[in-house]
């Protein structure tokens, strides 16, 4: 008697060709899939790339417009290689008979910034940096272009350590001693100021 519903049985080499055939199969249907579809996906994902373009545009636009009214109106600049960054110097301090302009950096994000990018500004335009408390501060000139000398303060405003410090180096320049304020400005203008280690510099904010 026949048994019609015998399962055959294939070789090694038969099974292998059953997997290879299937294989091509799944890999003929995917072209077809993607040839249908495939375009549509990366039409839309252009389209959103695009529109992520445009509203990073828009916002740069917008922001160096307002920064060019600032510059007008106030003493505010914008950053000469990211000129949607606006920086405003609207403090001002005098040292011996000198007025210094200067942007004061309370927060993190100020601090870490504080004059990168900028490739020229007055020469009677600094940065005074604050801090909540009193230790050894650390300071670097990647991304900085203007020839600085650093200005260490403790709590009382009194000068423990100044340093000139290198356009684009990344070598630290330390306080050395604990610190609180930390005032940058360009060293063109402390040349002519001579301050020295001890002196007293006079900040009303």
């Amino acid at each position: 008697m026949i048994n019609y519903m015998q399962i055959p049985k294939y070789t090694t080499k038969q099974k292998i060709q059953i997997i290879v055939y299937i294989i091509l199969i799944v890999i003929f249907l995917s072209y077809l899939m993607w040839n249908k579809y495939g375009s549509q996906i990366r039409t839309y994902q252009l389209r959103q790339e695009y529109i992520r373009s445009m509203q990073s545009l828009a916002y740069i636009h917008n922001s160096t417009v307002a920064c060019a009214s600032m510059r007008v109106e106030s003493d505010c600049i914008c950053n000469d290689d990211r000129s949607w960054q606006v920086t405003c110097f609207d403090k001002k301090i005098k040292i011996a008979d000198s007025e210094i302009q200067i942007a004061v950096a309370t927060n993190t994000s100020e601090q870490n910034e504080g004059m990168m990018e900028f490739r020229e500004l007055p020469v009677n335009y600094g940065m005074l940096f604050t801090f909540s408390d009193n230790q050894v501060r650390n300071f670097w000139m990647k991304d900085t272009y203007l020839p600085l000398t650093i200005i260490f303060m403790d709590e009382n405003y009194q000068v423990v350590n100044i340093a000139d410090a290198t356009p684009l180096n990344l070598a630290g320049v330390s306080s050395t001693k604990p610190t609180k304020y930390v005032l940058e400005i360009q060293q063109d203008l402390n040349n002519k100021l001579n301050i020295q280690i001890g002196s007293h510099i006079l900040i009303d904010l």
